[in-house]
């Protein structure tokens, strides 16, 4: 038996010691040794019985799917490890444990476990105490981590359930505190700051300032060289005139007034990861109101700032694409984005390259603007706005890199920009745009590659390319896995859907007709055949109708429709309810 003293252990605390080595010496159990940084237990890994370290102390961690490791807990000596899990139908670790230290761990198979706690009612009662508590932690943490509430909501209940005589010390760091409410460093600091600046709440500068300790930064300085050091030194004074706009002697206490630039400026090179948030100016559109699509994604107003800032890190070769960009009002935002460093970047040019953003995740957000919309829209610029770090700075602007695109109709680059068409969307069209970014996000796979060639199509100029990228995305809405000819497949499921939504343009009587005109036309594209008139219009009661921007439309109600009414992403659904109004006498 190890020499420890098994009675100052939590879990046999205040029992004799030699009753538990006597209680012990009537099971099976075993003495596992570590030595520091070695792992304990992987996550998913069978829990066979009850672990408990009586030496050292472990840390048990989670590895996020963007490869960052979140730290749970560290479990000292005499804590029982994932005791919520010995029993039950799940028995497998679910965190990753690492020793942080040299660890001795008492094991006890599960049924020697039993034998032990049946004979000694005084562990037993231990135990349950112990699996009891750990479930009320577990649902109170999940319930604080997940709940809908505001970051400023958690805040104030965590100062309550702290506070002692109107005090909240707070012996935790900002990183760790994001995580025990799943929220971002960054968005944890940034509401931090607003309560501040509106005073309510007091004394936690000092906190928050220690988060970037500039001497920690400093212990660091050898993986700066020396031309760079001095450069960035000329860049944080520069930017300290500017932004105070100091033009007397400096004052005394220069080295705490310029400590918060010299930390933002190196921590850039000196951390292995960078906080920001992504701003996509939105091209030929402007906003009745502001949009909230979830916790990290907004359409706002670009402020001033942002405005000024923005202007001078994105020229164009064409003038008409720089008014394009530069006439934005909005902007889509995606919140608390990273990266983290290694030698292949490691630099600002990954910010200065529109390929290193999530454009799959743009286009789906502008996707879905453009279908609650109709309106061809689209953005010539990409910007992240940094957290706490810049690289480099103009005066006093707001520290914001960015990259050219090309993501707006080639038609607009061509035109005189004074006349380009900038459309209003509505309150009533910003609502829908929730509604269908709502529904699209709980059917994404179903409906991804449809938005995609929506995309294309409005971004497109040619005929032969929109009427293409047209029915190729109702094919993946209508046709299903039919066994009859696709053309008349789809053109008896689309006058149902046209009879199902909101539209003056199109008349479900002409449904059918009007596919066999898109198909036709298809057919001759695909054919190479030589254009007419008569296969690129339709003359309707004196009506002029382009057929590949009805193509378009059409692929737009089909897919607000099947967003809107998921149930019939099973075309059969359409056929079911065809063949039940057929057959009513």
């Amino acid at each position: 038996m190890t020499n420890i003293d098994l009675n100052k252990i939590e879990f046999f605390k205040g029992i004799d010691n030699e009753k538990i080595i006597a209680d012990l010496t009537k099971i099976d159990y075993k003495i596992l040794k570590f030595k520091k940084d070695d792992i304990v237990a992987f996550r998913g890994d069978e829990i066979k019985g009850m672990y408990i370290n009586l030496k050292g102390t472990l840390v048990t961690e989670m590895l996020k799917d963007s490869g960052e490791t979140k730290k749970i807990e560290e479990l000292s000596n005499g804590k029982i490890m994932a005791s919520a899990f010995i029993f039950g139908s799940f028995n497998n670790f679910p965190v990753d444990i690492i020793a942080k230290s040299d660890v001795e761990i008492l094991y006890i198979e599960k049924k020697e476990l039993l034998k032990l706690l049946t004979q000694d009612k005084i562990l037993l009662e231990r135990f349950l105490n112990e699996i009891s508590g750990k479930a009320q932690f577990l649902s109170k943490n999940l319930w604080e981590s997940i709940s809908n509430k505001r970051i400023d909501k958690k805040l104030a209940e965590y100062f309550l359930n702290n506070e002692k005589n109107q005090i909240v010390e707070l012996n935790i760091s900002i990183k760790e505190l994001s995580e025990y409410f799943n929220v971002s460093r960054p968005s944890l600091s940034r509401v931090l700051k607003e309560l501040v600046d509106n005073k309510k709440i007091e004394k936690i500068n000092d906190w928050i300032n220690s988060e970037t300790d500039i001497l920690k930064l400093f212990t660091k300085k050898d993986k700066l060289s020396e031309y760079t050091i001095r450069g960035v030194v000329d860049d944080i004074v520069e930017r300290y005139l500017y932004v105070t706009n100091a033009t007397e002697k400096i004052p005394d206490d220069i080295d705490e007034m310029i400590k918060p630039y010299v930390a933002q400026r190196l921590l850039f090179y000196l951390e292995n990861t960078l906080y920001f948030d992504i701003c996509i100016p939105i091209c030929l559109a402007t906003f009745g109101k502001e949009i909230k699509l979830d916790e990290n994604v907004e359409i706002i107003r670009i402020s001033e700032e942002l405005q000024k800032a923005r202007q001078i890190k994105c020229k164009y070769e064409i003038a008409t694409e720089d008014w394009l960009a530069a006439c934005a009002t909005h902007m889509i935002v995606l919140h608390n984005y990273s990266y983290s460093k290694d030698e292949e970047n490691s630099g600002i040019s990954l910010f200065q390259d529109y390929l290193s953003y999530p454009l799959e995740k743009i286009d789906e957000i502008m996707g879905i603007v453009r279908l609650a919309t109709g309106y061809e829209i689209g953005y010539e610029h990409i910007f992240c706005v940094p957290q706490d770090w810049i690289y480099e700075t103009t005066a006093d602007l707001a520290a914001v890199y960015g990259a050219k695109s090309h993501f707006v109709n080639h038609k607009y680059i061509k035109s005189n920009w004074i006349n380009l068409p900038v459309s209003y969307v509505s309150e009533e069209q910003c609502d829908d745009i929730v509604a269908l970014y709502d529904g699209y996000q709980k059917n994404e796979k179903r409906l991804k590659f449809s938005l995609m060639r929506y995309n294309r199509c409005v971004l497109r100029e040619e005929l032969d390319d929109i009427t293409t990228d047209a029915c190729i995305g109702l094919e993946s809405l209508l046709a299903g896995g039919t066994h009859t000819e696709i053309t008349n497949a789809i053109a008896s499921r689309m006058p149902f859907v046209i009879s199902k939504v909101e539209n003056k343009q199109y008349l479900p009587t002409n449904g059918r007709k009007y596919m066999k005109k898109i198909y036709n036309l298809r057919s001759r594209i695909v054919h190479g055949d030589k254009l007419k008139d008569k296969d690129i219009y339709i003359e309707n009661n004196q009506t002029r109708i382009y057929i590949p921007k009805m193509a378009v439309d059409f692929l737009r109600i089909v897919l607000v429709f099947m967003i809107k009414n998921p149930i019939y992403l099973n075309v059969e659904e359409i056929d079911g309810y065809i063949d039940s109004l057929v057959s009513k006498p």
